[in-house]
């Protein structure tokens, strides 16, 4: 039977390779808990926003797990970082973080934080972090991070490329 649906497909042009696979849903904590497999991937991940001296998904709240390499915690937070910066992207990528989408859901976060709440969204983009994980410390300083972020605060960034579902939480 897949032979003739695949033939069927053809006659009508559609190529069963071209379609465009969708990233990965990873949660925030499983994507901090498996950093290193996660590297270099796109995927997709749904967190609460924060700015604070940078824009981070913030997991301190949601993950039971503590971030710490060579004896030093991080915060358990996902620094998003502009795809554009050639010195804070590890990997690059082909696309632009869409400042327009961006502005809107700053607005948003920033009406939210206002009265009290929050807000959450899913990200759609590459994961990256330092591989090996050892290499989030300076071994020159000790008891430096080497994170991402405002304080090298984060063990791992986003380079977003597209944010979906932007809700404001409690």
């Amino acid at each position: 039977m897949r032979p003739l649906l695949s033939g069927c497909l053809l006659l009508y042009g559609i190529s069963i390779t071209g379609f465009a696979q969708s990233p990965p849903h990873v949660g925030i904590c499983d994507l901090l808990a498996n950093a290193e497999r996660w590297n270099g991937t796109l995927i997709e991940t749904r967190g609460v926003v924060l700015l604070s001296r940078g824009v981070w998904l913030d997991a301190r709240t949601t993950c039971e797990s503590r971030f710490v390499v060579e004896g030093i915690l991080f915060e358990n937070l996902i620094a998003l970082t502009d795809p554009g910066d050639k010195q804070l992207a590890m990997h690059d990528v082909p696309y632009d973080w869409n400042k327009t989408v961006w502005s809107t859901i700053v607005g948003r976060i920033l009406r939210a934080n206002l009265s009290s709440q929050r807000v959450a969204v899913t990200v759609v983009g590459m994961f990256e972090t330092r591989v090996p994980l050892k290499s989030l410390v300076n071994r020159r300083l000790p008891m430096t991070r080497m994170g991402f972020g405002d304080d090298n605060l984060a063990p791992a960034q986003i380079l977003p490329k597209e944010f979906k579902a932007v809700r404001v939480v409690p």
